[in-house]
C-alpha cells in the first residue's frame, strides 16, 4: 500500500491510501502512526478511495490507527470506500467502530 499524508489549513490530517490494505501493508503501521502523530493533528480522515482490496489485517490496521488517534484525544473517520472495500466494511459493521462517510 502506498500512502500520502496531507494536512490542511484547519489542521485536519488526511491519510490518502492507494492499493491493497492487507497483511504486508500492516507491517508499515508503526511508521505511518509516527508520521500521523508528528503532524499534531487530532482530526484524521483515512481516504480509502484508492484502495481496491482490504482483508482482516487491513481492518486491524484501521483499528490501530483509530486507537492512535484516540490516544491523542482525536477522531478518525474513513471516507471514499467503494467496491469490495465498502462491502467488507459494511458486512463487518465497521461503522460501529469507526465513523464511515461516503
Amino acid at each position: 500500500m502506498d500512502y500520502e499524508i496531507i494536512v490542511d489549513q484547519d489542521s485536519v490530517g488526511t491519510l490518502r491510501c492507494q492499493g491493497r490494505l492487507t497483511l504486508p501493508a500492516s507491517g508499515g503501521f508503526a511508521t505511518v502512526s509516527d508520521q500521523m502523530k508528528a503532524t499534531g493533528c487530532r482530526t484524521w480522515i483515512v481516504d480509502l478511495s484508492g484502495v481496491d482490496f482490504i482483508d482482516s489485517a487491513g481492518m486491524w490496521t484501521l483499528l490501530m490507527m483509530r486507537d492512535v488517534v484516540m490516544q491523542m484525544n482525536g477522531r478518525l473517520t474513513l471516507s471514499g470506500a467503494a467496491g469490495q472495500v465498502a462491502k467488507a466494511l459494511r458486512l463487518t459493521r465497521f461503522d460501529d467502530l469507526i465513523g464511515v462517510e461516503p
